[in-house]
């Protein structure tokens, strides 16, 4: 996040950010990654058939579910209604970033994301 935000300010796009539904982000203080966290997390993970936006946990003999809701909450964002897949396909069918700038590829590393948002001249594409 301290990289979107240097680039950010670089290409005096932060008040236009702020004011995006990822605004939350831009807010936040620094957040530290728990490795272990996550582990222990995964080491307790149900299987859930019902619906796969959520992830169920076993902590102390409790089903506790993750999903959509909750990371909304957390992070603050506005989810409203999860769009069905008719509109996921459309939504998802714009490749024209990946075509400009990952050559088209249909696998994109993290390193290669990267590198092309802080490589980015384009305000727009920022």
């Amino acid at each position: 996040m301290s990289k979107i935000k240097e680039r950010f300010q670089a290409l005096d796009l932060m008040e236009r950010a702020k004011k995006c539904p990822f605004k939350p982000f831009f807010k936040a203080p620094l957040l530290q990654f728990s490795g272990v966290l996550i582990h222990q997390l995964r080491l307790r993970k149900v299987e859930s058939l019902d619906d796969m936006r959520k992830i169920h946990f076993d902590i102390s003999g409790k089903r506790i579910r993750f999903g959509l809701c909750e990371f909304a909450l957390i992070t603050g964002l506005n989810f409203g209604k999860y769009p069905d897949e008719a509109k996921l396909k459309t939504m998802s069918g714009i490749r024209r970033l990946v075509k400009k700038y990952m050559n088209d590829s249909n696998i994109v590393r993290s390193g290669e994301l990267v590198a092309a948002f802080l490589n980015c001249g384009d305000t727009e594409d920022a």
